[in-house]
């Protein structure tokens, strides 16, 4: 919730600009991340393609159930007493499908749900279908592939790999 922050001061009482910066602190923290990663890379040369897709990984894992939920708040609405329409829970000066403002949020919810969760879910699944595969190739490359998605796996035996992928879809249902 932005409103720890105080973010008020710096972009008024828009809730326009209040909610496009709660799409943005997961990239902000990825873009943070890096910057960190190129200060190591001067102290101690690693693959740093590598360490930025485990730590933006690590990142998104952490920011998941939230992304979700940003993304889905302009699509929760409750209906006026008077039944002359909806307004936006998150911000009840806004009509629900009536209002500029509302068109805006639900386009920053789209373009934010395509950038970040979707994705981050393709690569998990897919790392997740072909976690045997590499497994049982001896290759350099794969070798590499596995130590990007750690982030993912590091929690469980391999044997049970695929919880990782449960973990998410159930985070999913629970955003």
């Amino acid at each position: 919730d932005l409103g720890v922050l105080r973010a008020a001061c710096l972009t008024g009482n828009d809730p326009v600009r209040l909610f496009l910066g709660r799409h943005l602190m997961a990239p902000a923290a990825c873009v943070g991340s890096f910057l960190c990663l190129l200060v190591k890379v001067r102290s101690q040369p690693t693959a740093v393609a590598m360490d930025l897709v485990n730590s933006a990984g690590t990142i998104v894992n952490i920011f998941y159930i939230s992304l979700v939920t940003a993304c889905m708040l302009p699509l929760f609405c409750y209906e006026h007493p008077s039944g002359h329409g909806s307004s936006m829970r998150i911000a009840p000066s806004i009509l629900c499908f009536k209002h500029g403002s509302f068109e805006k949020m639900l386009a920053i919810a789209i373009v934010s749900f395509c950038c970040i969760p979707l994705p981050f879910t393709a690569a998990v699944t897919f790392g997740t279908w072909k976690y045997p595969t590499l497994m049982a190739s001896g290759n350099n490359i794969q070798g590499r592939t596995l130590m990007q998605y750690r982030f993912w796996w590091v929690r469980f035996r391999h044997e049970r790999y695929y919880y990782g992928l449960l973990q998410l879809v159930r985070s999913l249902g629970m955003a």
